[in-house]
């Protein structure tokens, strides 16, 4: 199973094809699964990094229980790092999306290109957060 350690957490990622990396990440409540059609089309031509975001899927949440947003943007970079891979391309779906803003702020010469997917720029107000987090408990 491909593990890496980023930021004192088990991080899961698969990585497929060669060439350029390309850097996949999930939204939620979703898993690098998510992303298994573009890992399908895009693996021929790219190297495609789908990790599973701390909480999620078959990676690990710190022993404090506490993340910051920032966190995510460092364990995929950390993640980068560890595969030896200095630039990438980045998608990211919805709240994905708001993490690959965070990765180009933190390492912006690192970044060859930004793709969002269904992504807006601010955090969501409070009515949408209630709803996100109540569809988590129902399993939605």
């Amino acid at each position: 199973m491909p593990i890496v350690k980023a930021n004192d957490i088990q991080l899961y990622y698969e990585a497929n094809g060669k060439g350029e990396a390309i850097l996949l990440i999930h939204g939620h409540p979703f898993d690098h699964t998510m992303w298994n059609p573009q890992v399908a089309a895009f693996s021929p031509h790219y190297k495609v990094i789908v990790p599973d975001l701390r909480g999620y899927g078959k990676s690990d949440l710190p022993s404090s229980g506490t993340t910051r947003f920032e966190d995510y943007a460092t364990d995929a970079l950390a993640l980068m790092d560890e595969l030896n891979i200095e630039n990438f391309h980045v998608a990211g779906l919805s709240q994905g999306g708001q993490f690959i803003m965070e990765i180009f702020r933190q390492a912006p010469r690192r970044v060859k290109s930004l793709i969002f997917c269904d992504t807006f720029a601010g955090l969501a107000p409070p009515e949408a957060r209630q709803i996100g987090r109540a569809s988590c408990r129902e399993g939605v």
